[in-house]
């Protein structure tokens, strides 16, 4: 088994996942005779459990400002590489956490616990993982053994991954989060309007305590790695009849919005504010250079409310 990184903070802070094509959702991404394939998924096999390295998300993007990230086999130690061309095998390489290797970095063009999407190299998004059908005899179809080439993106399902934990109760839309305590968000220039999305918006609503999209659950797990300039640890806010959390805008004076659940075909920043502003119906949030104004002046109150 491989020990490096099991107490990791930044290797396996969700555990293990699986990995699987939509091309045949009873297969999983596993190593076999040190080769990258698909196999019949079996939760005892750790060559089937891959951690997602996630320490160069912060910093490093892809052109669509996707955060980058490894997958990393359990059982090992063997990281997911880039192929050395199109149709070539994916290959697999030894994890060095000490190393940076821009050759082991990925992005998904979605939410990949949500939605079946691309997996795809961090500096050319066009070319991603693709499970290779059979030959005639094997019926052309994705099967037990499957190959994983690398190729152009063509929407098919061969080529749309998911990723998901291996503990089912994490795969929820609040990611195992449903027993915290809720909490209000409201402004101090608007005491009785509480922070609520609408149409994807983050906005502001009339306060109603049994409205769930304005119930918030803050998620403080991230503040054990991440400080701001200040030192303050850092969190999520993510909205309990949604699951999606609240994300930075995309510029000063922006509508916040979440990408969990938007459209991968949105192609620039004004479009996808434009029609934000089109759909919201109340007052927007939105990230300002920081003054000591009260309508930027936010609080938290936790609510009495029982989590079902």
């Amino acid at each position: 088994m491989y020990d490096f990184g099991l107490g990791h903070h930044w290797l396996n802070p969700q555990g293990t996942f699986k990995v699987f094509c939509k091309a045949n959702k009873g297969l999983c991404l596993a190593v076999r005779d040190g080769a990258l394939v698909l196999a019949a998924p079996d939760p005892t096999d750790e060559h089937q459990h891959w951690f997602k390295d996630i320490r160069f998300s912060l910093r490093i993007k892809d052109t669509e400002g996707k955060p980058v990230f490894s997958l990393v086999n359990k059982a090992t130690g063997l990281a997911v590489q880039h192929s050395l061309g199109l149709y070539n095998r994916v290959r697999l390489v030894k994890f060095n956490p000490e190393d940076f290797d821009e050759s082991v970095l990925w992005t998904e063009s979605s939410h990949l616990g949500r939605d079946f999407s691309h997996i795809r190299m961090m500096h050319n998004i066009n070319l991603g993982l693709h499970a290779l059908p059979g030959d005639e005899e094997g019926g052309g179809r994705v099967q037990d053994g499957t190959t994983i080439v690398i190729m152009e993106w063509d929407e098919s399902d061969n080529q749309s991954w998911k990723i998901l934990s291996w503990k089912d109760e994490d795969n929820t839309i609040l990611g195992g989060l449903e027993a915290e305590p809720t909490c209000r968000i409201y402004c101090k220039a608007y005491k009785g309007f509480s922070v609520t999305v609408r149409n994807g918006i983050v906005c502001l609503a009339p306060t109603n305590f049994n409205d769930k999209f304005q119930q918030w659950i803050e998620d403080k797990r991230p503040g054990n790695m991440i400080k701001d300039m200040e030192g303050y640890p850092a969190f999520t806010v993510i909205n309990r009849a949604t699951g999606d959390a609240i994300e930075a805008s995309l510029g000063k004076g922006n509508p916040t919005i979440r990408s969990l659940r938007s459209s991968s075909k949105i192609k620039t920043s004004e479009d996808r504010t434009s029609s934000s502003l089109r759909k919201a119906s109340g007052p927007l949030i939105m990230f300002l250079t920081h003054e000591i104004t009260k309508s930027i002046t936010f609080t938290f109150m936790y609510m009495h409310v029982s989590i079902i």
